[in-house]
């Protein structure tokens, strides 16, 4: 019986290698191709091409802590903005954090680390800001190495030492980051309460994580944006809990509301009795490691659900995109549960068809978001391109829908760019547009799919001609021309 039970094993081993291969492959997907960037991608750019100075002040106008912004400006001056470039900064840490968790799960049996790899390269969270040139894959990457860290701490200084190195870097990257490097930090000062030495330094890496953030608050636009005062908009517990698990599991919501939340329920509970039925028998057998990843990753996630929870009510920041920083966290309760009947005699069947049917959903959801990315989301490379080839005895103008010098910048970039430096675009808010001297060209940005013919079908504008560029996002940049 144990051949049979060891064939069946190595039968799921060999299938599931190619889900997370599948994953990586498809995140660099078209990577190659220089399609446009879009506006949170240009608002990275151009933040990261100004001086360091300049640059660090208008980070204070941000709500991210500034480690990308940071990093990005080294990496712009050592190979250039040019566009595959500037995303293979993020597909680099993506696939990283994928290489980092292979080498990590040598600690734990096969099926299981495959299974963690499973659910992690195959999630759309991993697939898609594989390729953006923000700062998720940074922070999926030094959430993965932190919570690696955190599970194999031994003791010794070395670790122990690399571990808060990694957790400040990851406080420094995302405010996510900082929750999860918040709890982190909890757990290391408790257990070492009584020894100083490895006590002093907790505090003094808390103390540098807190330094932005006070700034921020204090000297930048986090104070002026909290209260709920903030684009995001939360439902309170229960909405970022829905939140969360529209984004490490998507798939779910494809069967309707009410289903969601049966199979939500019901995946859950399994998942905790599994991990329950893993931790008793690596007591019993006397597996230290597994119990500490057991208990180290359930208060991980469990801190930074409850801590976001809380501050969702004074201050909503649950956006699908941050959960990214959960994501280790998850594919390795979700490994370890899955992987814990694995010795089951017809247990490696039902893993396999789990694993098989879950990977591809995955992948089939993640697969059209990052098709529509690369499309691209919003052109403004070839809406700029268009004004430069037709600027000649033309006024340009942008169409200034908020004040901020960022939004200038982000206008300009693609324009001076393709002109060599040449062209500018300049400011024209929408209760001018009627007085709008001609021949001029007007791009529009990041706007409504409306707001367009609003303005085409608005009496004494008129533009006699309008340039729509190929995006996904409809209408959300073109080109006026009157």
């Amino acid at each position: 019986m144990k051949p049979i039970i060891k064939d069946r094993q190595q039968l799921v081993i060999w299938v599931l290698c190619v889900l997370p291969i599948t994953g990586v492959l498809l995140s660099g997907l078209s990577f190659w191709q220089p399609y446009s960037y879009w506006l949170d991608e240009l608002y990275s750019i151009t933040t990261s091409s100004l001086g360091f100075t300049a640059m660090l002040k208008s980070m204070l106008t941000d709500v991210h802590p500034p480690l990308y912004q940071v990093l990005l400006w080294f990496w712009i001056r050592l190979f250039s903005d040019y566009e595959p470039i500037v995303r293979g900064f993020s597909l680099i840490c993506a696939v990283s954090a994928v290489c980092y968790l292979y080498c990590w799960g040598k600690r734990i049996d096969t099926c299981t680390r495959l299974l963690i790899l499973t659910f992690f390269a195959t999630s759309w969270l991993f697939v898609y800001y594989a390729q953006e040139a923000r700062s998720y894959a940074l922070l999926l990457f030094l959430s993965t190495l932190s919570v690696g860290l955190f599970v194999a701490d031994d003791g010794s200084r070395k670790s122990y030492l690399q571990l808060l190195f990694v957790v400040a870097l990851l406080a420094l990257t995302h405010y996510f980051g900082s929750i999860l490097a918040g709890g982190i930090l909890c757990w290391l000062f408790f257990q070492n309460l009584k020894c100083p030495k490895r006590l002093i330094p907790v505090c003094g890496v808390a103390l540098i994580v807190l330094v932005w953030p006070v700034i921020q608050y204090f000297e930048g636009a986090l104070g002026s944006k909290a209260g709920g005062k903030f684009w995001i908009q939360v439902d309170g517990v229960f909405g970022t809990f829905a939140i969360f698990f529209q984004a490490v599991a998507p798939v779910l919501g494809t069967c309707g509301a009410k289903l969601n939340v049966v199979l939500a329920v019901c995946g859950l509970s399994l998942i905790v009795l599994l991990l329950i039925y893993r931790f008793k028998r690596a007591r019993h057998i006397q597996n230290v490691f597994e119990q500490a990843l057991i208990l180290k990753t359930s208060f991980g996630l469990c801190w930074v659900l409850a801590a976001v929870a809380i501050i969702d009510m004074h201050t909503p920041i649950s956006t699908d995109r941050n959960y990214i920083a959960l994501l280790p966290l998850v594919s390795i309760l979700f490994g370890v549960a899955l992987g814990a009947v694995r010795e089951i005699r017809y247990a490696p069947v039902a893993i396999l068809v789990i694993a098989v049917c879950w990977g591809k959903m995955q992948l089939d959801y993640a697969y059209p978001l990052l098709k529509a990315k690369v499309s691209p989301l919003q052109n403004w490379k070839v809406s700029a391109e268009y004004l430069v080839n037709h600027a000649a005895g033309q006024k340009l103008y942008y169409l200034r829908l908020s004040d901020s010098d960022e939004i200038d910048r982000v206008f300009n970039y693609y324009v001076e760019r393709l002109s060599n430096g040449a062209l500018k675009v300049d400011r024209i808010y929408a209760s001018m547009l009627k007085s709008i001297s001609s021949p001029a060209i007007l791009f529009v940005g990041n706007v409504a799919a409306n707001t367009i013919e609003q303005i085409i079908s608005a009496e004494d504008i008129a533009p006699k001609d309008t340039f729509y560029p190929v995006q996904s996002w409809q209408n959300s940049t073109a080109i006026l021309l009157f």
